[in-house]
């Protein structure tokens, strides 16, 4: 008989519900159970929440009209197929939807991310696979019986690392026998119990699905998020020869980032002698380069390589590469140029630039240009946000050029023997003042003509160009010693104060094959974790920007203001205003709709819309392309932070262009929401076992199975 219960609340109930068993235990009886299950043997029970997954990622565009495809695998063969429902225009797709799989010992689980974007029909069978995540049973024995929570990477269809987002899943592995004992509490079921107990199925798939679901937030309690995070960042102009085969003095060990910025680097076993000096504990996250003719041969020159500890792989995604290259004919000819490239850790985008920029004492103002051509033409997304506004943090590394201007030299290539002396003499005394009041790039820094409100750590090593190949530091006659190497940094606003800090900034003088000494710099800075993206007691979220004006805006006779952001499903334009017709100002009348694909005020809170200052222009060195004649003049930033509270804020937006000044925008926004009150109700997929997330309805539905339980208790008296 069964024994009488006190009566628990519904939060007390969802913890510690236990119904007590009897002593005698037929396990004869398990089998018969699980035959309504399932036919065949089974070895193991899986039960399995799909949560969400972050930053799923297709070439074409942000979003994703997604879902997750629920197999049971038997090599080839699939046993059991399950889908949840799909979520519409969205990165961070959210289900927190339960499963329970029955498996037997040589199955594994097929998790497939699909996409529903454009097509009408979301059977269980359709869609286009963004990528997939396998599950073996021999993993979650790893984790005991405790179950596994966590985050794991979307690989491509060969299985690789492809950094197409991360799905973040429960999983909980239950012996089939202790499952079957959770199911029907131990009770002798006779033939006539039995047979009304198979009416019943709907309930007792409920209880299944409410017992894994207590079971999962036990386990999802384990769930560790990223710490901060060290990132390494190091120039080296190679000189066109193979690296030493030691590269250690110069990469620190044991950080989370190495991101590689090469110059004259014409090694083609580059990336493979950066695994070799890091080990076995990074992945490759991408590379991309800048090819170049000489003598007639295709030559790899300027590179950019990046790695992560493979303990961050889940969480990394959506990777970036671009190119802008400089010089003549709008980069065909020379050597010279930037590459780049970003991606997302957690929620965190970093990007990150490697440049060689003009050559020659005299030519600072050719290589500020350099930099404002490469800021604005290097692109990250599908949506062509710059490398500055698309990113938290940017940091920027090269052979840079600049040079010292000391004595009177000028413009002169070579310094005299007497001035050269006088230099390196500083330097051998360690002082390093008077050189670096010379330095270029620190005066047109200052002078607001280059890397505009970027930062770089005090320069407290000596200069790293002209050596001598194959000494320590012996600098050569025909050039003054500068510090053409370099390593700056610059942040989103919102995530500047207390998210990144140097650690160290120095040169590696022990590597001896290049007339440059390689330099690096390494920051420390906080994982951004941005909270769910859907908000179930509210609709459609939409940012209404009204009452914009600008002012010292670059001139364009069809100037229009794009609202926009990774997590905006299309973008909202303003109507033209002929800016060049009023010096540059400009007031845009009516409102701005830009419709959000999160809801979430606390996922808002950590977000920032684009403002892009578009126009009908052929200036292509300096603004990028959208189509139709029309380009990016400059861009900026508004950050949502204090506007989740629905009141009306007020923006004031100083716009960039190449990464130097180029007007503000200024106005009103605010964010409203449809509330619906009510959570949203979805249809299960038929092949789907309910789900165990509202508690209230499956309580109630519980105590009616106890009921029956207890009837069919009584009849087999």
């Amino acid at each position: 008989m069964m024994q009488e219960e006190e009566p628990l609340g519904l939060d007390t109930a969802i913890t510690d519900y236990r119904i007590p068993r009897l002593a005698k235990i037929d396990k004869g009886i398990f089998s018969r159970i699980w035959s309504y299950f399932n036919s065949n043997d089974i070895d193991y029970v899986i039960h399995i929440r799909i949560k969400m997954a972050r930053h799923l990622f297709t070439r074409k565009d942000y979003y994703t009209d997604a879902c997750v495809r629920i197999k049971v695998m038997t090599g080839h063969k699939c046993s059991q197929t399950y889908m949840t429902k799909v979520v519409r225009q969205s990165q961070y797709p959210t289900w927190n939807e339960d499963f329970s799989l029955t498996m037997k010992e040589e199955d594994y689980i097929l998790l497939e991310v699909v996409n529903f974007a454009g097509l009408t029909s979301t059977n269980v069978s359709g869609g286009i696979v963004i990528g997939h995540v396998t599950i073996t049973l021999e993993s979650l024995r790893d984790y005991g019986f405790e179950g596994r929570s966590g985050p794991y990477p979307i690989l491509d269809k060969a299985g690789k690392d492809g950094f197409l987002g991360t799905l973040y899943c429960t999983t909980l592995m239950v012996s089939a026998d202790e499952h079957s004992h959770d199911l029907v509490q131990g009770l002798e079921l006779s033939k006539m119990a039995r047979t009304e107990l198979q009416p019943n199925y709907t309930l007792l798939q409920k209880r299944a699905t409410l017992l894994s679901a207590i079971k999962m937030q036990e386990s999802e309690r384990k769930e560790t998020k990223l710490k901060k995070l060290t990132v390494w960042c190091g120039s080296w102009n190679c000189g066109e020869v193979p690296p030493p085969d030691d590269m250690k003095p110069w990469v620190k060990e044991g950080h989370d980032i190495y991101v590689f910025g090469a110059q004259e680097n014409t090694y083609a076993k580059w990336a493979g002698a950066l695994q070799e000096t890091l080990g076995d504990d990074y992945a490759l996250v991408g590379e991309t380069n800048i090819n170049y003719l000489k003598n007639g041969k295709n030559l790899v020159y300027t590179k950019i390589t990046a790695f992560i500890k493979k303990q961050h792989v889940a969480y990394t995604s959506n990777v970036f590469c671009d190119e802008k290259k400089t010089g003549g004919l709008n980069g065909a000819i020379g050597n010279k140029g930037g590459v780049a490239i970003s991606f997302t850790v957690q929620d965190l985008v970093l990007g990150f630039v490697n440049s060689h920029l003009a050559a020659h004492q005299p030519k600072a103002k050719r290589r500020n240009k350099d930099v404002k051509d490469i800021l604005g033409g290097v692109k990250f997304g599908p949506w062509q946000g710059d490398a500055i506004h698309n990113c938290h943090h940017v940091f920027y590394m090269g052979d840079l050029n600049y040079r010292v201007d000391y004595g009177d030299q000028g413009d002169e290539e070579s310094p005299s023997p007497e001035q050269h002396a006088e230099m390196v003499g500083l330097v051998s005394e360690g002082n390093l003042d008077p050189l670096l009041k010379g330095d270029q790039l620190l005066r047109e820094k200052k002078e607001g003509c280059v890397f505009y409100n970027w930062k770089e750590g005090d320069i407290k090593f000596r200069p790293t160009f002209k050596v001598k190949v194959g000494e320590d530091l012996t600098y050569n006659i025909k050039r003054s010693p500068a510090w053409c190497d370099r390593v700056l940094y610059r942040s989103n606003p919102q995530h500047e104060k207390n998210n990144i800090r140097l650690l160290e900034y120095d040169s590696c003088e022990q590597l001896l094959t290049s007339d440059h000494k390689p330099v690096y710099a390494l920051f420390k800075v906080a994982p951004l974790d941005i909270a769910s993206a859907t908000d179930s007691q509210r609709g459609q979220c939409s940012i209404l920007f009204y009452d914009i004006y600008g002012k010292g805006m670059i001139e364009n006779k069809h100037s229009v203001l794009k609202f926009n952001a990774s997590f905006i499903q299309k973008s909202a334009d303003s109507s033209p205003y002929d800016t060049k017709r009023n010096e540059g100002n400009g007031r845009w009348a009516g409102e701005v709709c830009a419709v959000s694909s999160y809801n979430s005020p606390e996922a808002l809170r950590s977000l920032h819309i684009v403002v892009s200052h578009t126009g009908e222009t052929s200036i292509t060195d300096v603004a990028s392309k959208l189509g139709n004649n029309v380009h990016i003049i400059a861009q900026g930033l508004v950050s949502l932070k204090h506007a989740v509270g629905g009141e009306e804020q007020s923006f004031n937006t100083p716009l960039l262009s190449g990464g130097l000044p180029a007007g503000i925008v200024s106005g009103k926004f605010k964010i409203q929401w449809i509330f619906t009150g009510t959570h949203h109700d979805r249809k299960s997929n038929l092949s789907h076992i309910p789900r165990g997330t509202d508690f209230e309805q499956d309580f109630d539905e519980l105590k009616q199975t106890d009921l029956i339980i207890g009837q069919m208790e009584r009849a087999t008296e």
